[in-house]
């Protein structure tokens, strides 16, 4: 995706889509923009390990769902129906990286101050 091909991003320069509703690869893609206007702005290039690199071959079940349905513990429930058809939930975990201080759901399981709840 070439930088403001995509609608949704060019939505967000606009102002009428915040970015937190934005799916990962675009908000990447507002990163990338946001770089490239900022003539004095050069990002930092740090290698991603390779498991990180890898895109899912499946879409996430949770594409297009509000994130905070995700981290938020009054929809624990809801978020979980969403992930229980998922085929990447491994992917899943491996982008979040449920670490100390995280409460939400990830790859189908909820996650509390970053410990499996069971």
């Amino acid at each position: 995706m070439s930088s403001l091909d995509n609608v949704a991003v060019a939505r967000f320069f606009e102002g009428s889509v915040d970015f937190i509703t934005l799916t990962h690869a675009e908000q990447v893609e507002v990163r990338r923009e946001l770089a490239r206007r900022d003539k004095g702005y050069r990002p930092v290039s740090k290698k991603v390990p390779r498991a990180r690199q890898a895109a899912p071959v499946d879409t996430p079940a949770c594409e297009g769902h509000d994130p905070r349905v995700f981290t938020t513990v009054t929809y624990i429930a809801e978020a979980l129906k969403v992930c229980e058809p998922c085929t990447v939930k491994d992917w899943c975990i491996d982008q979040v990286r449920p670490r100390e201080g995280f409460d939400g759901v990830a790859g189908g399981v909820a996650w509390r101050n970053g410990r499996r709840v069971k």
